[in-house]
C-alpha cells in the first residue's frame, strides 16, 4: 500500500512509513510547509479519515504573541469540552468572531456567523482560525454555542473587565433588567432577565449573572460574591436589599447604599424612628414624641 502525499505536504522521515504499519491501521504523517505541527492519514478498517492536528505557523505565532489581558486572551483560557475528533475550529476564535459580529450591530446568532462569513478573510488569521481556508457552516456555530455552559461568556468578560477596571471604578450598582432583544414570541414566555454590576466611573458593566425562575436574590449574592469589593460602594435597589445581600458585600470588604421602601416595613419603620427627630426635630412647645 503506497499513500502519495499532496502536492504541498512533505513526508517527514522521522515517522513510520505506512508499509511499516499493521495491515489494520495505516497511517502516514506529513508535515505541511506552512504549518507547525502534524496532519495524519489513517486507513482503518477500509475507511480513509484524514484528522487534522495542524496551526499554521502564523497562527502560532499569533497565538502566542497574544495579550494575556486582552478578551481574546481570556477566550483561549476558556476549557473546550467538546470532543477532540472532529474539532475543526478552536473555541475562542470562533466566539470571537461572534462577539465582533455583535459588536457591529448583528442581533442574532445567525447575523453573527453571516457577519463572520462575510469578513472570513480577515478574521481568520487574527482569530487563530489560520487552518480553514472556509467559515464554518451555521450548524457548526449552533452546537458550538448551545453547548457551551452558560457562565463561559461572563466569566471571560468579567475576568477582562477586571484586568483593566481595578482601582479606577470604586463605586459598583447591581440592578436586574430584561436584555433588549430576549423576549420570546410567546406572550407568557418571558425574556432573559439578569443581575448586572455596572461601575459608575467608566459606565460599563463589570459582571453579570442570569436569574433563574425569578430568584433575583440568589443570583445577586452569586455576582457579588465573584467580584472584588473591598473600598467599594455598592448601590442597589429597594428589590435587592435583603439581609443575605448586604451580609454579603461587608464580608468582601465593601460598603453599601440603597434606598429602603415599604417592602421592608420593620426596616423602613426602625430607620424612620432613628433619624425623624434629626431630621424633624421637634419646635418650640412641641415634646419629642
Amino acid at each position: 500500500m503506497t499513500i502519495s502525499p499532496p502536492a504541498d505536504y512533505v513526508a517527514s522521515s522521522a515517522l513510520p512509513y505506512p508499509n511499516s504499519l499493521p495491515m489494520s491501521i495505516r497511517q502516514v504523517v506529513f508535515q505541511h510547509p506552512r504549518t507547525q505541527g502534524l496532519s495524519t492519514l489513517q486507513r482503518l478498517d477500509g475507511r480513509s479519515m484524514l484528522r487534522t492536528e495542524v496551526v499554521e505557523r502564523e497562527g502560532t505565532a499569533m497565538s502566542e504573541s497574544i495579550p494575556h489581558r486582552s478578551l481574546l486572551g481570556e477566550l483561549a483560557r476558556r476549557a473546550d469540552t467538546r470532543s477532540r475528533r472532529g474539532r475543526r475550529y478552536p473555541l475562542d476564535g470562533l466566539l470571537a468572531m461572534l462577539i465582533l459580529g455583535a459588536l457591529h450591530g448583528e442581533k442574532s446568532l445567525r447575523g453573527m456567523w453571516m457577519w463572520g462569513c462575510k469578513h472570513w478573510e480577515s478574521l481568520r488569521r487574527p482569530l487563530g482560525l489560520v487552518g480553514n481556508p472556509h467559515p464554518p457552516v451555521y450548524a457548526t456555530v449552533w452546537y458550538v454555542v448551545s453547548a457551551l455552559p452558560k457562565d463561559v461568556l461572563d466569566q471571560a468578560f468579567q475576568e477582562w473587565t477586571l484586568t483593566w477596571s481595578g482601582e479606577r471604578v470604586r463605586a459598583v450598582s447591581v440592578d436586574g433588567k430584561v436584555l433588549r432583544g430576549s423576549r420570546r414570541r410567546e406572550p407568557a414566555e418571558s425574556g432573559l432577565e439578569v443581575i448586572s454590576a455596572v461601575g459608575q466611573e467608566l459606565r460599563v458593566v463589570l459582571a453579570q449573572r442570569g436569574v433563574c425562575e425569578g430568584d433575583t436574590i440568589t443570583a445577586a449574592i452569586e455576582l457579588l460574591k465573584g467580584m472584588p469589593l473591598q473600598g467599594k460602594l455598592v448601590t442597589a435597589d429597594a428589590g435587592l436589599l435583603h439581609r443575605e445581600v448586604v451580609e454579603t458585600i461587608l464580608e468582601g470588604g465593601g460598603d453599601y447604599l440603597g434606598v429602603v421602601k415599604d417592602n421592608h416595613p420593620q426596616v423602613k419603620k426602625a430607620i424612620d424612628d432613628w433619624v425623624e427627630p434629626d431630621v424633624f426635630p421637634p419646635g418650640p412647645g412641641t415634646s419629642a414624641g
